[in-house]
């Protein structure tokens, strides 16, 4: 392959920005240690890293929220069921007669915090991703 300004010496690289061959006399290194043919190719390079820098960073932000967010729901729903449980003795043992709203009351909290949990485990896999995602950028 030749080199795209100097079509009879054999290109040793190829512009990482616009691709065209270029020889050792051509290339240049820019800031982000890419190769570029010249100065417009550096500076949309760096442009662009500078945007792969700032997505990277949304997303690993977007990942970290919802780490946060998969914990806390965890615990809530942790509570919940642990509370509706707790709830169980006092329905059939304490009350002298069996209360259909209170044993309502226990299945709803107990499912609430079964579904807090499942939700937890959801949002746990999508900051997973995000983590993947920035992992791969």
């Amino acid at each position: 392959m030749k080199c795209y300004h100097h079509r009879e010496t054999e290109a040793v690289a190829v512009c990482t920005y616009c691709g065209k061959a270029v020889c050792s006399e051509c290339e240049n290194e820019s800031d982000s240690h890419r190769i570029t043919c010249c100065a417009p190719c550096a500076e949309a390079g760096k442009r662009d890293d500078v945007f792969r820098n700032a997505v990277r960073e949304h997303f690993a932000a977007t990942g970290r929220s919802y780490r946060v967010l998969s914990i806390v729901l965890s615990l809530v729903g942790a509570l919940i069921a642990v509370g509706g449980i707790a709830l169980v003795p006092v329905v059939f043992l304490y009350l002298e007669r069996f209360d259909p709203v209170a044993f309502g009351l226990d299945v709803v909290l107990i499912l609430l915090g079964v579904i807090c949990l499942a939700g937890s485990r959801s949002l746990s896999s999508i900051a997973k991703r995000y983590q993947d995602i920035v992992r791969r950028m």
